[in-house]
């Protein structure tokens, strides 16, 4: 199913580790955004993504997108220079995962930057 296809009835959309691959990401996210009351977008944590992610940022408020996160603010990012928003979550790693990576540890640290969007500043709540 191509993109055109889907209905206008979608709660979130999520591009995880993908919207990068994408040659024309504007025309991807116009698309989506037409039809997602929540956009998600989660890219690798380091300094180049999170450049993009603040690049994405400004196109998605120009379109008049509420920021919900990680910062609910409007204003020019505070994380400048060689400094850029992150977390990090522990991945379990496989016997072979070890083995194939040289690691000793049960599991690897993977850094993660995010940016979430609502059409509408109202209240978001999620089913658990």
């Amino acid at each position: 199913m191509h993109h055109e296809e889907i209905s206008k009835n979608i709660d979130l959309s999520v591009f995880s580790y993908s919207l990068g691959e994408v040659q024309n990401w504007q025309k991807t996210l116009d698309s989506i955004w037409d039809k997602t009351k929540y956009l998600l977008i989660i890219e690798p944590g380091t300094t180049v993504h999170f450049k993009r992610l603040m690049i994405i940022r400004d196109y998605m408020l120009a379109k008049e997108a509420k920021l919900w996160g990680p910062c609910c603010h409007t204003k020019l990012c505070p994380l400048q220079d060689n400094d850029w928003c992150h977390f990090a979550v522990n991945v379990p790693r496989s016997k072979e995962h070890r083995m194939l990576k040289g690691g000793e540890r049960g599991f690897e640290q993977e850094a993660y930057s995010y940016l979430l969007f609502a059409k509408n500043q109202g209240t978001l709540i999620l089913a658990v």
